[in-house]
């Protein structure tokens, strides 16, 4: 009960009492559904107060999906890039200004007859199309809160029909746009689930392997866990499956990220993003290099060995706000999203502003993902913790060495979260990030005994420097070296006023957004 507790403080103003209780009960309802208690501390923020009663209410029914689920970066941004596409896709049909387009283009499955158009509709159709894309990814345990919520909240979801089947969920079909809950969900989610169902991650499987695999890249890894035949190319860790002494080795995660359909910005653009190689002597090497003893005399033309020192000495130096950064910055849908909703609190802004912001945002993350997994792919570096259980092989501190937060599976440069935080932290300051009060709270023990040892509340002066804090957290945490966050940086930067520009047209007059040329 005590996690149910923590939300108590912060529910948003326009909750009624009898919605705060409906909240409540969703919480406990989502913690069963889900099977895993959720983070100690995690707060619904006092910001989404800005936002809507019903979509407020089912962010926090959202929340067991992102922390019971250990998800890999490229299926997180699918999965929140189809959404917040979906969610503004019902502006082009219920928004009572004319000029939205859809996300990817073209035009709307509808257009509301003018005395159906209206902030409440949007706010239907958006719930509707929110329940569709989930229950898409995730079935009957992503999309049950959802329906707990709307039941406390006296509002009715269509429930859609199994495959093939035909069945009564409430809803007119083919659906009307008459009825918004129904048509989000049964016209409007489809268009983004048209545009996905083909999109180059192979989710199906039909292109062969299992779903998600690599069907694409043809990648295979030039080191195994037990043999390293290339010293700088990408060693697969071996991990223990859930602490129970199953050991499974790492596989690259969806190499074939790097080559997916973009949600915004042209594949061209894309494409002519690139990051220089991180060694520039690569061949000097060979597997059995080691590191001088002090005093000795070898051949290392890229530094290695102080390489090997740089990591030791920043993650000894890390502190406690460090190792709380790299923990929070390491899943962007529980730490970037959450500065999403501080947007609606600017004077003068809509909740279609919001939704304009979290489509473009979402989109900016998805398409620089696919920039920096194909430079992944293409340099295949070692990770730090590989490189110096080699080079040091021998040595207490070599052999011992390991990152403070888990080591991902995939190649270390560029680094993703610095390429994924940059992109995003320069869309945000465009749509007036900058603006608003970027201020966390931590609550004791929120990452683990100790961790932080009491309540933690920073406030970053500025987006720069919570872009900087999301990249020097993987070099504090032992996971990049720290050439791999500036090129990050350098190399998914364009990516956002790129999007911007992509967007401009779609929902033209949205603040922060440039003029459309078409």
């Amino acid at each position: 009960m005590s996690a149910i507790r923590c939300f108590l403080p912060r529910l948003p103003r326009r909750f009624p009492a009898s919605a705060r209780a409906a909240v409540l009960a969703l919480v406990a309802t989502a913690l069963a559904v889900a099977g895993a208690p959720l983070v100690t501390g995690q707060e619904i923020p006092p910001f989404l107060a800005a936002i809507p009663t019903l979509p407020a209410a089912l962010l926090v029914a959202a929340a067991p999906i992102y922390l019971s689920l250990q998800f890999e970066a490229p299926f997180e941004f699918r999965f929140n890039s189809a959404v917040t596409a979906a969610e503004y896709d019902c502006l082009p049909v219920y928004a009572k200004r004319n000029g939205y387009v859809p996300t990817r283009g073209g035009k709307p499955p509808g257009r509301a007859a003018p005395r159906d158009r209206s902030e409440d509709a949007v706010v239907l159709c958006h719930v509707g199309a929110k329940v569709a894309i989930t229950n898409h990814f995730f079935g009957d345990v992503g999309v049950a809160p959802f329906y707990v919520t709307a039941a406390k909240l006296n509002v009715s979801l269509p429930r859609g029909c199994p495959s093939g089947t035909t069945c009564n969920d409430g809803c007119t079909m083919p659906p009307v746009t008459s009825q918004p809950a129904c048509f989000g969900y049964h016209a409007v989610a489809k268009v983004t689930l048209d545009a996905i169902a083909n999109d180059g991650f192979n989710a199906d499987g039909r292109r062969g392997g299992a779903p998600y695999s690599d069907a694409v890249t043809g990648y295979v890894a030039v080191n195994t866990p037990d043999r390293v035949k290339s010293l700088l190319r990408w060693v697969p860790l071996v991990e223990n499956l859930l602490g129970f002494g199953t050991f499974v080795s790492q596989r690259f995660t969806m190499p074939q990220t790097g080559r997916v359909k973009p949600v915004l910005v042209p594949a061209r653009v894309l494409n002519a993003l690139r990051a220089p190689s991180p060694y520039k002597s690569p061949k000097a090497y060979s597997p059995s290099f080691r590191c001088p003893d002090a005093g000795g005399k070898g051949r290392d033309p890229d530094r290695l060995c102080g390489l090997a020192a740089g990591v030791f000495k920043a993650v000894a130096g890390a502190t406690e706000r460090d190792l709380v950064f790299s923990h929070f910055f390491d899943q962007k849908s529980t730490s970037l999203a959450l500065f999403t909703f501080l947007l609606p609190s600017l004077p003068g802004r809509t909740y279609a502003d919001y939704l304009v912001a979290e489509a473009v945002l979402n989109a900016v993350i998805h398409d620089a993902t696919r920039v920096v997994w194909a430079e992944k792919r293409r340099h295949d570096a070692v990770r730090p913790v590989s490189l110096l259980r080699t080079i040091l092989k021998g040595t207490r501190r070599g052999d011992t060495f390991a990152s403070t937060i888990r080591t991902m599976p995939h190649p270390e440069y560029p680094s993703g979260s610095a390429c994924v935080c940059r992109a995003f932290g320069e869309t945000l300051k465009a749509l007036g990030g900058d603006s608003v009060k970027l201020t966390q709270t931590w609550q004791a023990g929120m990452y683990g005994p100790g961790l932080p040892s009491a309540p933690l509340t920073y406030t970053w002066p500025s987006i720069d420097a919570l872009v900087a804090s999301c990249s020097r957290s993987r070099v504090t945490a032992g996971l990049h070296f720290p050439r791999a966050v500036v090129e990050g940086e350098r190399l998914c930067a364009p990516v956002a006023a790129a999007a911007l520009k992509a967007f401009a047209c779609r929902a033209p007059g949205t603040p922060g957004l440039p003029p459309c040329k078409a």
